[in-house]
């Protein structure tokens, strides 16, 4: 049947193939932060290490899968490879230079030594479970290791300063990123030189960092632009889009104010009645607690970490689903990942961008300063059971204004937020799930209570590989919920984006149409392998695919769908 799907494809889906030259530019991701370094693991995953020390695991399309932080110190984490056990993340600290490992989780487990000044690009070989690290300023070495850390030899590559390096396991070759001279090389299985093509700064794209080879595409990262750049190996442009979005929605709703006197929430009360656990229904109801508790007497620019609730929160659209403490910032939030956000995230400017990296509730972040006058509170009370956090007139920084705001979460999963007095400077009020869910731009918030803020959750994401003839794609679907009974992948000519909200899927579209074939879905490791007919016919033909999920509890249909996808098969 798999072979009758692309075969059947009627002759208006085909495209005359174009020539191309290696080297060509297919897409770009945008990265969730800015990406130092790229790399892959034993199944084609794609995972970067950022600026700021977070290691991602994204799929082919871009969506986040999971994150979390490693060990922070001095250093840049500069590239990153998994063996099916542990990740390697070089480290290029003075004191702690190596390659650090770190567990599936990302606990820290030891540093292997290496030789040169700067270790930067690192991939695994499994046909031989080596690792091979380069040195960005030693000239163009790559050191070949064990995994006890034993060095086992070393080569050249081509450029100044290497700054990436892949195995690419189809072709048995590596690849490496000069970023000096601005090109991608490849190389036979004992680093004799191949072919050499121009990199992300002569497309127009900014200067590379790291770089990663999957399934026969050059994955680059440009810390300028936070962009992943996808260039093709082949000769021909196979090619892999995302096409529209997802649902369920993502966890997240906010309101930015621009500046003085635009505030228009002083002397409300919002409650956020628990929907199911997946989002909230919001009315205005509810009033300010005066027994304001103890004062924690927090200083200009400072973070309260891991204080216990004494029960379980719910947070709709997180992958942890619920916790058991917070922490509280003088500038009006809380964070609901104890000790995720860095010491630094409490004092940037308030911005969706920022909002949506951490599991956060904004009372009303602004850049306020308790050490002036005023303080910050927090109280257990009971008969409901809650936590009280109260910024009690405190003014912004360098200013004489006053703003008392309060946060009060329930055991039962409600939230409520009153903006008693002030509150009209440039701020931002919210609810972020994290995970640097989509940002939607904001709403006004005071014009959409009472409402449905949800239902939230982590949206679906389809992805594969490249569409390559004679090769196997593996479709398969991210964040498919625990209750889901069923699931299907959709063939089709086209994407009509067309809304599915009268069919009773809120905020879901249908990205593909299925007039070519549907097949069904695995449950529950939601992964369809499907092998490309070795056909030369096929190339340049556009595909569209989406996946349909049966999961009860978001939308009255009980259907959620992902992102499309978008495949140009090619050789």
């Amino acid at each position: 049947m798999r072979s009758k799907i692309l075969l059947s494809l009627a002759p208006a889906a085909l495209a005359l193939a174009l020539p191309a030259q290696p080297g060509t530019v297919i897409g770009t991701l945008s990265a969730p932060d800015v990406p130092y370094g790229v790399g892959t693991g034993l199944n084609g995953e794609l995972f970067m290490v950022s600026q700021s020390r977070v290691l991602y695991e994204l799929s082919l399309t871009g969506s986040v899968i999971r994150q979390f932080s490693i060990a922070t110190d001095t250093g840049a984490a500069n590239g990153v490879c998994f063996d099916g056990t542990n990740f390697y993340v070089t480290d290029s600290s003075l004191t702690t230079r190596g390659i650090d490992v770190y567990d599936s989780m990302g606990t820290y487990l030891r540093t292997i030594a290496v030789p040169g000044t700067f270790p930067a690009g690192i991939c695994y070989n499994p046909t031989n479970a080596h690792l091979y690290c380069s040195d960005r300023v030693a000239g163009a070495a790559i050191t070949e290791f064990d995994l006890a850390g034993n060095q086992l030899g070393t080569f050249t590559a081509n450029g100044t300063a290497v700054a990436g390096v892949s195995y690419e396991p189809t072709s048995n070759e590596y690849w490496t990123l000069d970023a000096v001279g601005d090109t991608l090389d490849s190389y036979d299985s004992v680093w004799s030189p191949i072919t050499s093509f121009p990199g992300p700064l002569t497309a127009s794209s900014g200067r590379g960092r790291s770089c990663v080879s999957i399934a026969r595409a050059l994955y680059v990262a440009i810390p300028a632009t936070s962009e992943i750049a996808i260039f093709d190996t082949t000769g021909t442009l196979a090619s892999l889009d995302s096409v529209g979005t997802s649902c369920p929605q993502p966890g997240v709703f906010y309101e930015l104010f621009a500046g003085t006197g635009t505030g228009d929430l002083t002397g409300q009360t919002y409650r956020f009645n628990s929907a199911s656990g997946t989002g909230w229904n919001a009315s205005a109801s509810g009033q300010f607690i005066t027994n304001l508790g103890t004062n924690l007497n927090l200083g200009d620019d400072t973070l309260l970490r891991n204080q216990p609730l004494g029960f379980s929160f719910n947070i709709p659209g997180s992958p942890r689903f619920n916790t058991n403490a917070i922490d509280i910032s003088s500038n009006g939030w809380i964070g609901l990942n104890p000790n995720e956000i860095p010491d630094t995230g409490f004092v940037v400017l308030e911005s969706g961008a920022e909002f949506v990296k951490y599991e956060r509730i904004a009372g009303w972040w602004d850049d306020l300063d308790p050490s002036v006058s005023g303080g910050v509170y927090f109280n257990q009370l009971s008969n409901p059971q809650r936590v009280v956090i109260t910024w009690d007139q405190v003014p912004q920084f360098g200013a004489t204004d006053s703003n008392t705001v309060q946060i009060v979460l329930f055991a039962n999963g409600d939230f409520q937020i009153t903006w008693q007095a002030g509150c009209l400077d440039d701020a931002l009020t919210g609810f972020s799930a994290g995970g640097n869910v989509a940002d939607n731009g904001g709403l006004d918030l005071s014009a959409s209570v009472p409402g449905l803020f949800g239902p939230y959750g982590a949206s679906l994401d389809l992805s594969s590989e490249r569409p390559v003839i004679g090769t196997t794609v593996n479709y398969r679907i991210f964040n498919v919920p625990t209750n889901a009974s069923f699931a299907a992948l959709l063939f089709g000519s086209s994407s009509p984006m067309t809304p599915l909200d009268p069919i009773g899927m809120a905020g879901c579209f249908l990205n593909s149409s299925s007039d070519l074939a549907t097949a069904n879905i695995g449950l529950p490791g939601a992964t369809l392998p499907f092998a490309i007919p070795n056909d030369m016919n096929l190339v340049g033909a556009n595909v569209y695919h989406q996946a349909v999920v049966v999961a009860a509890g978001f939308n009255s249909l009980g259907v959620i769908a992902t992102n499309g996808l978008k495949f140009r098969i090619g050789t």
